[in-house]
């Protein structure tokens, strides 16, 4: 009876000794699907954020990218405009020129009629000069803002490629957490396998 007794006192304990393994083991289980689980989600909140940097990092590029072509644009009306007046100093000078050359065998009222064509071509080289001189300003202000954009642009884009590393990594993270958690959501690993994946 005392044996009896006792064997039974022993399976009771080994039985016990069983569950609580058996409440150990889903206990740690069920700590390390959370830890792995919360992981899984610090990377998902990870890739929304990069994904958002890289949209605006897209649309400042666009926006860059329209600002040079309309920089550019502007660039090619205001050589345009140099081009024309220097065409035009060219031709007045010419005129000049010509009407000095004649002025020196003229008296009397053609002298005067010479000397104010003179004078007017005089003011209107003039303005030719000064329309120069606005139209290679700008253009060569806007050729500095084109080389600042340009700039800005391939920097975007260079942080662009960065984020696209860093994506893929965050990507490869993700994928690797759905397969440690996948094992656990089938059926539970033995305890040895558990105690080396939570410690």
């Amino acid at each position: 009876m005392k044996r009896d007794l006792k064997r039974s006192q022993e399976s009771y304990e080994d039985s016990q000794r069983k569950l609580r393994k058996e409440v150990d083991v889903k206990a740690k289980i069920d700590e390390y699907r959370k830890r792995v689980e919360s992981g899984k989600k610090t990377l998902q909140q990870k890739q929304t954020q990069i994904a958002k940097i890289m949209e605006q990092l897209a649309h400042e590029v666009e926006e860059s990218r329209a600002r040079i072509a309309k920089l550019e644009e502007q660039v090619e009306d205001c050589t345009k405009q140099t081009t024309m007046a220097r065409t035009a100093i060219t031709t007045l000078s010419s005129k000049q020129q010509t009407l000095d050359a004649s002025s020196k065998q003229l008296k009397g009222a053609d002298l005067t009629k010479v000397k104010s064509a003179i004078e007017k071509i005089e003011a209107e080289l003039e303005g030719a000069k000064n329309q120069m001189s606005v139209a290679e300003s700008t253009c060569s202000s806007l050729k500095e803002d084109i080389t600042k954009a340009t700039s800005t642009t391939v920097q975007y884009n260079q942080e662009f490629k960065y984020y696209e590393q860093i994506l893929a990594s965050v990507k490869k993270e993700i994928e690797e957490t759905e397969k440690a958690l996948l094992p656990l959501l089938v059926s539970p690993p033995c305890p040895t396998k558990i105690n080396s994946m939570i410690s």
